[in-house]
């Protein structure tokens, strides 16, 4: 628990955050939002990641050394049902180059479903919770350089809470977000093959508790975040586990906003936690000796992805909307006629300024004339 506490604490002191969670919508490349899709709403969203590292091995053919490429990522569609409830189904794929095993394509099948949009104090902060699960639908499992994959049929589930500075217009002020998860690896009694000959059993279930915080500065076509992720093991994995390591990473990106349903994000993920190696047992190492390269998580990943969120009801026409719809946006249209008043009155003020400067100018100007040629 004192291991717990203090992670917590470092968290939220660097006020920044998200655990690797890939399950759920992507407003955040890993943070969960507490409000959840509006009905009709659907969005998709694909979240490319790479990550490269030379090893100290010899090509033999081309003479260069050998380059370890990572690349691997999600593809998630999400659809809100309910006012509160919305589902998001996930699909992963996943790449070593140079090592003698095929693409992971298409890897592990994601469910999730989010219970949200609670809100208190105002309108300011809402809550909610996200059920997820991992279906293994994966030729491999307990690969390298990702999260840990067990080969079984994982579960957890993550508490969200949001805050919006803005309550009516959410999205276009600064809003920050928290998790706090737990996750079920369920791989009691699952054999790990390794070759022909060697065969290993886990005798327990891994299982995870993981943290996340995450800001974001929204301006006009450009959205700034940071979110930190965490990961501490409440149930460590057998020593057999390739990424048995706990983690913790910084990811700063942005969202460049393209069309009305149409956005682009551009990251990257920094390993805050120092590299360390937990696999511990007799096995096939998961990269040949002399490379160099452990089997832990990268010190770095770059991030692209596409986002497309499309209101169906919305796109209907007036009829689609309920009451509480267009009582909502009558409130932003307020809301936004209000802001460019005031940007306007701004912009006033700001000529009266210059023009009252202009005129102390002219008139310490004619002043000096006068001394001139009164002399």
């Amino acid at each position: 628990m004192k291991k717990i506490f203090s992670i917590a604490l470092i968290i939220v002191f660097m006020s920044t955050a998200q655990a690797q969670l890939f399950n759920g919508s992507k407003d955040l490349i890993y943070t969960q939002k507490a409000k959840n899709h509006n009905p009709g709403v659907f969005s998709f969203y694909t979240d490319f990641n790479y990550y490269s590292k030379d090893s100290k091995l010899i090509d033999e053919i081309s003479g260069v050394k050998k380059t370890y490429n990572l690349m691997a990522g999600n593809v998630v569609f999400a659809y809100g049902f309910f006012n509160h409830f919305d589902v998001s189904l996930g699909f992963r794929y996943y790449q070593v180059t140079n090592r003698e095993t095929d693409p992971n394509v298409p890897d592990d099948l994601f469910l999730s479903m989010r219970i949200g949009s609670f809100s208190f104090g105002d309108n300011h902060f809402y809550h909610g919770f996200v059920l997820g699960s991992r279906f293994p639908t994966a030729a491999q499992y307990n690969y390298p350089l990702a999260e840990y994959a067990s080969g079984s049929i994982e579960f957890g589930v993550t508490y969200a809470f949001s805050f919006y500075s803005n309550k009516n217009l959410p999205y276009r002020f600064f809003n920050l977000h928290a998790n706090l998860g737990y996750w079920n690896h369920n791989e009691k009694g699952k054999v790990f093959s390794f070759g022909e000959n060697l065969e290993l059993e886990a005798d327990h279930p891994s299982q995870e508790f993981r943290m996340a915080l995450a800001f974001a500065f929204p301006t006009e076509y450009v959205e700034y975040r940071m979110e930190l992720t965490g990961m501490l093991y409440l149930q460590k994995p057998h020593g057999f586990i390739y990424s048995a390591e706990e983690y913790a990473f910084l990811t700063p990106s942005i969202r460049i906003g393209i069309l009305s349903w149409l956005s682009v994000d551009l990251g990257g993920d920094i390993r805050l936690s120092p590299e360390r190696e937990w696999t511990t047992a007799e096995i096939p190492p998961a990269f040949p000796a002399g490379s160099g390269i452990t089997s832990s998580y990268p010190d770095w990943k770059v991030h692209f992805g596409i986002n497309i969120k499309y209101n169906f009801k919305e796109n209907r026409g007036g009829e689609g909307f309920t009451r509480y719809q267009k009582s909502a946006r009558q409130k932003v249209e307020m809301e936004q006629t209000l802001i460019d008043e005031i940007e306007n009155t701004k912009k006033r003020q700001k000529e009266v300024e210059e023009l009252k400067k202009l005129r102390k100018e002219t008139e310490e100007e004619i002043q000096n004339l006068k001394r001139v040629f009164g002399e």
